[in-house]
């Protein structure tokens, strides 16, 4: 079995996420057709689309069970904040180094899919920055995984190439984070600002987010494989957080550290300067599986 390749995908300039639901799975051939026409066109081969599904779709459509560690994404309330659930059915990435392909595929997507009953709850456009610098003008995704610890921290084990993701839209608050000095934004993030160096020993805060997101459960890292990117205009900028995992709770368990949701009530001062406005969780099949869907 395949992995969808937008998974392990070296990064694109240009992205486009998409996120529908439907008041009723009415129509599923013509919905499989979509699909597996999709894995046919030359955007999928070249690894420009990627589906992901909720459970109540993923069982309407076919008969290969998602894993039980699977659930749709539960708000979660944090520290004087609610971060909100906006679970939808069908979650599509495109991406690739050519906005008006990725858009032109975007809007023929979208125009079936509003044909068979789809209703279009979230559009996102993302897109690489110089250095792959977020908007607060850190350097984003750092340590991320690479190679067989990246396939090891977004596959399924047994799932034969299936995954888990989040998706989840972020807005930054910059003027005030910008309005503080250097060296308090590095204490925010855990990281220098110029070099993306870990800040070591005392200079770490226990509340950076680089603290907090740094999880260990019965002593295993909660490694996660992150394929995040800017979003904005000139009234909100911020960005749009996707991640890969071979279990949602290595997601899981690095949200409710940041949100101070954990025993020891510590949250991340990230939270203090960006706001998540959506989450959802979903189901990656493999390409064999997508392909098979009849």
């Amino acid at each position: 079995m395949t992995a969808q390749p937008g998974i392990l995908a070296p990064p694109s300039l240009y992205h486009f996420h998409v996120e529908y639901s439907f008041d009723e799975f009415s129509d599923l051939h013509e919905l499989k057709h979509v699909i597996r026409s999709e894995q046919e066109s030359a955007a999928f081969r070249s690894r420009q689309v990627l589906f992901g599904f909720s459970d109540k779709l993923w069982n309407a459509l076919s008969t290969i069970k998602i894993p039980d560690t699977y659930s749709a994404f539960e708000e979660i309330h944090g520290q004087d904040v609610l971060v909100p659930s906006t679970q939808g059915d069908l979650w599509i990435w495109i991406h690739g180094d050519s906005h008006p392909m990725n858009l032109d595929t975007a809007l023929s997507l979208n125009r079936t899919l509003r044909e068979i009953g789809a209703n279009r709850t979230l559009e996102v456009f993302g897109f690489v920055r110089h250095e792959n610098r977020d908007f607060t003008g850190f350097i984003d995704g750092t340590e991320n995984p690479e190679g067989e610890a990246a396939v090891e921290a977004a596959l399924i084990p047994d799932g034969a190439g299936s995954s888990f993701a989040l998706t989840q839209k972020w807005i930054h608050n910059l003027p005030k984070f910008n309005a503080l000095d250097t060296a308090e934004q590095e204490q925010v993030i855990g990281r220098t600002k110029r070099d993306s160096i870990e800040l070591q020993g005392d200079a770490m805060p226990d509340d950076s987010h680089v603290s907090r997101t740094d999880a260990k459960v019965d002593g295993v890292k909660q490694k996660i494989l992150r394929r995040s990117v800017p979003h904005g205009d000139f009234e909100n900028r911020g960005l749009h957080f996707v991640a890969f995992a071979c279990n949602l709770s290595r997601i899981q368990v690095q949200l409710e550290r940041m949100f101070g949701v954990t025993d020891d009530a510590v949250h991340d001062r990230l939270t203090e300067y960006s706001s998540p406005v959506s989450g959802s969780y979903w189901y990656v099949p493999t390409v064999e599986t997508l392909h098979d869907l009849t």
